[in-house]
């Protein structure tokens, strides 16, 4: 098909496009027999993979999961010939003119080269093998395991095409369980459909113009805004997200705390890992049960402010000298939420001391160090946890 001729439209600026991108998707099986009839081909100012194998590895479990893997963008235009190398894989392309070269959507497309169509199934460092039995993929297994049991190990390579699957199963004749699971993977995978947009355009300056625009015009969400989207209840009478509980703290006039700490605060609460950790957790919650913990973080960020406030003398959260201490003394005031004056004395003291030191800046380790010294059950032990962290000493409590 010939490539229609970008117009300016007598303005200055990028060309304007002669024909809107054509929408369509790929099914893997089809998408991989493009390749291999030399059609999709990746613009030279593209060529330098940046995935490793645990991305490939992500990228073949979403296709199996059916979870979205996002969109292609292509563009169909002449192409001369060349010998395409994928790392072990190489393809003898011959010219056309209808080429589809690849905009967006490489490091997906060679993965699945490399995976599906490598010539050997443990050749290429990208190389997978789905375990039947625990139904997940995984790197090449160890030879003892998979001569012990060559049923169980799936390799990826096998399964793009039907046929030689068959065979794969007819030669190390997988039990029903095994066999039925291993069409399941091979049916998942190869007809997944990708979805993809179609450019038609003379002009090589136009695409690196789409190029430039689909990899920086959007902003990746961070895991804070992430959990937002999943878990916030707009419209609610309560805190129902973090953004709510950052806007009921501001009364306490502290100024806004940032979603990254509360985030943090609310992790320490529910006792699990920031990040996917917390997500999963209030996956699993209801909803009343999600709001009490976005009301239980409001109540104890509001505990560790008037704290800060009255105790330790930090008038602003722009002023504090770490932010991390917010999220211990968080931990520590949902068990403890009115400790003795003694208590109130050190933990000054543990949050002055850990500023001047630098132990506040919040590595993984020493944060979690610190939280694991909260006690539940003695106020006491974990006060003086905490200072035997900063300090390096036994401190007696009195």
């Amino acid at each position: 098909m010939a490539a229609s001729t970008d117009k300016s439209d007598g303005q200055l600026g990028p060309a304007s496009l002669a024909r809107r991108p054509e929408a369509k998707a790929f099914k893997i099986e089809d998408l991989l027999a493009e390749v291999r009839r030399g059609r999709v081909r990746i613009p030279t100012f593209q060529r330098d993979l940046k995935w490793e194998r645990d991305d490939a590895l992500k990228l073949m479990d979403s296709l199996y999961r059916g979870y979205p893997v996002g969109t292609l963008l292509l563009w169909e235009r002449e192409a001369s010939a060349e010998e395409l190398v994928f790392q072990t894989v190489r393809i003898s392309a011959a010219g056309r003119t209808d080429a589809l070269w690849v905009v967006d959507g490489q490091q997906r497309i060679v993965s699945l080269i490399r995976v599906l169509t490598a010539p050997s199934e443990d050749g290429d460092s990208f190389a997978l093998f789905f375990d039947l039995d625990q139904n997940k993929l995984l790197p090449p297994p160890r030879q003892k395991d998979r001569a012990d049991d060559p049923a169980r190990w799936l390799p990826l390579t096998v399964i793009l095409d039907s046929e030689r699957l068959m065979q794969w199963i007819f030669e190390f004749q997988p039990d029903a369980a095994r066999r039925e699971r291993a069409f399941q993977v091979g049916k998942r995978i190869r007809e997944y459909e990708v979805p993809a947009y179609l450019v038609r355009s003379d002009s090589e300056s136009t695409l690196r113009e789409i190029f430039g625009r689909v990899n920086t015009a959007g902003k990746s969400l961070n895991v804070d805004e992430v959990f937002e989207a999943l878990h916030g209840q707009r419209g609610a009478a309560v805190p129902s997200s973090i953004r709510d509980v950052a806007t009921a703290l501001l009364p306490h006039d502290f100024g806004r705390v940032d979603t990254k700490i509360l985030h943090l605060v609310m992790s320490a609460l529910e006792g699990v890992d920031s990040g996917r950790g917390l997500s999963e957790h209030m996956s699993r919650m209801s909803p009343t049960q999600v709001g009490e913990a976005f009301g239980r973080a409001a109540e104890v960020t509001g505990i560790v402010i008037r704290f800060l406030r009255e105790s330790v003398g930090i008038p602003h959260y722009d002023l504090l000298p770490y932010k991390k201490p917010m999220v211990t003394l968080a931990k520590f005031f949902s068990y403890h939420p009115l400790p003795s004056p003694r208590s109130k004395e050190l933990l000054t003291r543990w949050v002055w001391r850990g500023a001047m030191n630098g132990l506040h800046r919040g590595d993984t380790v020493s944060a979690r160090a610190a939280l694991a010294s909260i006690r539940p059950q003695d106020e006491h032990a974990s006060v003086r946890g905490l200072l035997e962290q900063i300090e390096g000493g036994a401190w007696p409590y009195a």
